[in-house]
């Protein structure tokens, strides 16, 4: 019998009797007799929401009914998807008990409020982080404005209003 590139690397466990190791090949033949009047009949389907296209959610008479339809797969509570979307996918600490680590780049040192990044906390302003693009980009990300740079914008755009055009 012959391999190909990829079948020849492959060994099994030599103890398991599905496989054989050796490079030829073994038929087992067994025969079976069926007793037809103990026998049952399934069927496997994957889960897709409702068997048939005529049925509907509102064919169930309670929730009870239709939650063991679906399955019984976990669902989050707001409280627990809230508690776990204020928690950090990397590491997992959770920033709403002021928990950080700080090597960890969602993180950054920070929980769910940091000083002004911009002027390193002398304005006194307080940033927020960006939930939603820390667990996006898997680095720390804030929003907030400095209490410093802030006049000086408008200071720079009241000269830029006030210039005359040339």
């Amino acid at each position: 019998m012959s391999y190909t590139d990829f079948e020849e690397g492959i060994t099994f466990d030599n103890d398991d009797p599905d496989f054989d190791n050796n490079n030829h090949l073994h038929i087992k033949m067994s025969t079976m007799t069926l007793d037809s009047g103990k026998m049952s009949v399934a069927s496997v389907h994957p889960v897709s929401g409702l068997s048939n296209r005529s049925q509907s959610f509102s064919s169930f008479s309670s929730t009870e009914e239709l939650s063991s339809y679906l399955g019984t797969e976990p669902v989050l509570s707001i409280e627990e998807l809230r508690l776990q979307l204020n928690s950090c996918f990397t590491c997992g600490v959770s920033w709403t008990e002021d928990h950080v680590s700080l090597d960890c780049s969602e993180c950054g040192g920070y929980s769910l409020e940091r000083p002004c990044p911009t002027c390193e906390g002398h304005c006194s302003a307080v940033w927020k982080r960006d939930l939603t693009m820390s667990h996006a980009c898997g680095k720390a990300r804030w929003t907030g404005s400095c209490g410093l740079l802030a006049p000086i914008q408008d200071d720079v755009f009241s000269r830029i209003a006030a210039a005359p055009s040339s």
